[in-house]
């Protein structure tokens, strides 16, 4: 360590640090000393080690820390600024091409046109960051955003849409925890409502009879507690008891409800197509996880996939979507002819049903993949009900014959041929010729 004191001629260093400035009292100023006791590669070490710590110093909040930090190319930014449900001056930061740069990559929204631009951030060699061929510089990314923050018409940070909600420290739920908000409606096994849990979290509630197999129930259910996902539908816990009182199975709340209501609705009737794809490919990332999870849905349809207050979605109601235990009539292969009478008339969900699954109960992730094909001809049909016209009964007769629907664009509901392409690779009689989820995702995210 050297004193003030040691200081006798001069010598021109630059060395902006705090423990130096002080003890020659000029702060970011050049150091002006010459000591006896210190040699020159003595002063090198000092002034190496200064710097690393000034450094550090300005890196104590670097980019890749914030909230708007996301490690995407240009496109992909674009992509995801151009997300329907986003606002106007949403932005985030993202690596850059250019060495000691990053990029700001902003929505703007002119006349209901979205268009995203991208503003180079150029670092200097004293760590300040500026906007490029701007004079003004800060020591801080959050600085000058602050500072741009109203010129350029800044909301917020892009959403990163993949947290996934909180968990339960136990799976088993006291009943007593659950307070009921309202009714949102009936599931197939029971009613729906929103609740809260401990006065503290919003969450759904689906109740379910208690007569099921209870053990078959829990073990499922804890199957389906292990996934994880964003694009999958939070299973929070469970209330079994006591025995004699309907079984609530808890999960995360989406607030805008059911993928075909949305469509239907007025904010969702405005989404032009890129959303409509958007939302696909949201699907198939999370139907890819249950496809490499070899989880299967059985009953994929817009009724099912849920809307959140973001807009983004979550694939619902699989697993314990399905009775578990089978029925009689589904069991009667005997005798297909009354098969059929039977499940026309049935909740089975026959038109998103692959023909193997409906007619020999041959269930896969191909049968899914089946449905999701359904799944996109509502999706491009805001809603629209498939094989319109057509009964349970004819639909399942025409579809083993070899019928597929037609490609239901219209003017002012458009199809591209393309899309519709793929809604019939999804429909190959052929199980093992269908796509996988993971291509599918491929596809729609490189649309």
């Amino acid at each position: 360590m050297f004193h003030k004191s040691n200081v006798r001629t001069v010598k021109v260093f630059t060395l902006p640090s705090p423990q130096i400035n002080r003890i020659i009292n000029k702060p970011n100023s050049r150091i002006v000393f010459r000591s006896t006791r210190l040699n020159e590669s003595t002063i090198m070490v000092i002034r190496k080690t200064q710097q690393r710590r000034n450094l550090t110093k300005k890196s104590e909040n670097p980019p890749q820390c914030l909230d708007a930090w996301f490690n995407i190319s240009r496109d992909e930014a674009e992509k995801k600024l151009t997300a329907y449900y986003l606002k106007s001056g949403t932005y985030l930061l993202r690596p850059s091409s250019i060495p000691q740069s990053l990029t700001l990559s902003f929505r703007i929204e002119t006349n209901s046109e979205c268009v995203v631009l991208h503003k180079r951030i150029s670092r200097a060699s004293n760590g300040n960051y500026s906007f490029q061929n701007h004079n003004l510089s800060f020591g801080t990314v959050q600085e000058l955003l602050q500072n741009y923050k109203i010129e350029l018409n800044l909301t917020e940070a892009c959403p990163r849409g993949n947290k996934l909600p909180v968990t339960f420290d136990e799976f088993e739920v006291d009943r007593q925890s659950i307070k009921k908000v309202r009714d949102l409606g009936r599931g197939s096994f029971g009613s729906v409502f929103q609740a809260t849990w401990k006065n503290s979290m919003q969450v759904a509630v689906k109740t379910h009879l208690p007569a099921m197999n209870n053990e078959a129930f829990m073990k499922e259910a804890r199957t389906m507690h292990k996934l994880q996902h964003p694009r999958i539908l939070r299973l929070l816990g469970v209330c079994t008891k006591p025995a004699n009182q309907p079984i609530y199975i808890i999960t995360e709340l989406m607030t805008k409800g059911s993928l075909k209501s949305f469509l239907k609705s007025p904010e969702g009737r405005k989404l032009p197509l890129a959303n409509l794809l958007d939302i696909m490919a949201q699907v198939c990332d999370g139907m890819a996880y249950l496809e490499k999870h070899n989880v299967l849905h059985r009953d994929l349809r817009a009724a099912n996939v849920l809307v959140g207050d973001d807009n983004s979605v979550k694939v619902a109601d699989f697993g314990l979507a399905r009775d578990s235990e089978g029925s009689a009539g589904r069991e009667l292969f005997y005798f297909w002819w009354v098969y059929f009478i039977i499940l026309s008339v049935g909740c089975f969900p026959i038109k998103w049903t692959a023909p193997e699954a409906a007619l020999l109960k041959k269930f896969s992730i191909k049968s899914d993949v089946w449905s999701f094909g359904v799944l996109i001809y509502e999706i491009v049909t805001y809603g629209a009900e498939p094989y319109p016209s057509m009964q349970n009964l004819e639909v399942m007769v025409t579809v083993s014959k070899g019928f597929r629907m037609p490609n239901p664009s219209t003017s002012d509901k458009p199809c591209p041929d393309s899309l519709y392409d793929v809604m019939n690779e999804c429909w190959d009689a052929d199980p093992d010729e269908r796509p996988t989820f993971a291509h599918l995702f491929y596809v729609f995210t490189n649309w």
